[in-house]
């Protein structure tokens, strides 16, 4: 179980391998120029926030993401493999097929891959490791990270993470069972403490 901590969550900008819909898995893909623009653009959405730490998985596009958008915050970046993207062994790097859904739903084994179960579970230690001090943080990860802790979460409907997306995580409150969570942009910037 995730600890019952808010915080907020921050999809890496665009690559090139993003634009040619290859998953890019733990192959180290740099940030293009689109990329770079989409995070000077999230700069705005996460000033503000009261965000005392800083996580980012150590995959380079991630962290310069994360070093683009919290250049005003002046807090430092810890960089965590714990949140770090799925590894899909040999399928890094192919485009998304039938074969991907049957890697999700455990009936199809890659070699060098992670099951999903094992990803999810890593997950989980890597995010309840940066919550553990239940200071607000900003995690600064993938769209299969994403898509693992909502999954987890049983978030439904899913909506797809774009890339440099910021999204607020909280808990579940009073008598509530479930995580809500809720795309911050300027207009909705009211949905998360300020």
């Amino acid at each position: 179980m995730l600890k019952p901590v808010p915080f907020y969550f921050l999809r890496h900008g665009q690559t090139d391998w993003n634009l040619a819909k290859r998953l890019q898995g733990q192959a180290d893909i740099p940030l293009n120029a689109t990329g770079r623009t989409q995070a000077h653009t999230a700069r705005a959405l996460v000033t503000g926030r009261n965000i005392t730490k800083i996580y980012s998985s150590d995959l380079s596009r991630a962290l310069e993401t994360a070093e683009i958008v919290t250049a005003k915050l002046s807090l430092p970046i810890t960089t965590a493999a714990g949140i770090r993207e799925v590894t899909l062994g040999e399928a890094d790097g192919r485009h998304r097929g039938p074969w991907y859904q049957q890697w999700k739903d455990g009936e199809l084994s890659i070699a060098g891959a992670e099951t999903r179960a094992d990803f999810s579970h890593r997950i989980v230690m890597g995010i309840n490791h940066i919550l553990q001090d239940a200071e607000l943080a900003l995690i600064v990860s993938h769209g299969g990270v994403y898509s693992a802790l909502t999954d987890l979460l049983q978030v439904y409907p899913q909506q797809r993470i774009e890339n440099c997306m910021l999204i607020y995580f909280q808990p579940p409150a009073g008598g509530e069972t479930k995580w809500s969570i809720q795309v911050v942009s300027e207009e909705r910037r009211h949905l998360s403490p300020q």
